[in-house]
């Protein structure tokens, strides 16, 4: 899981990782399973769910503090209601350090968007 969040990035310490992995709401998570951190991963994140690997990818993505975040549906994947609202506030954040672009069918995370581009037939439907 560690060696997942960092990638690859020496400059990254326990410490980002650890933060990283909290502010996705993982890290108490993770630290249950019997290897922790240094858990390893199967093909698909096993042994983590579905809604826990999307957290993991979330906090790689955020884990370097980007200027621009990208997400495809990656909130769309995340099942259980507290768990996304927890990474949506956080995501959402003012302050964050990112300008954030989300891609969702959802009408509950595009709320949270100052602004909402609709695309239909690869044409701007609308926009508010």
């Amino acid at each position: 899981i560690a060696a997942n969040v960092k990638m690859g990035r020496e400059e990254m310490t326990l410490g980002d990782i650890r933060d990283a992995l909290n502010r996705v709401g993982l890290l108490a998570e993770v630290q249950a399973l019997p290897q922790g951190i240094n858990t390893i991963l199967a093909t698909g994140g096993n042994p983590l769910s579905g809604g826990q690997a999307a957290r993991l990818m979330l906090a790689r993505a955020i884990s370097s503090r980007p200027r621009l975040l990208i997400l495809d549906e990656s909130l769309d994947r995340i099942d259980d209601a507290a768990d996304r609202r927890r990474v949506e506030e956080m995501l959402f954040d003012r302050s964050a350090p990112w300008t954030l672009i989300v891609v969702s069918h959802r009408d509950d995370i595009l709320a949270f968007c100052d602004r909402v581009v609709e695309l239909r037939a690869g044409m701007v439907e609308a926009a508010a």
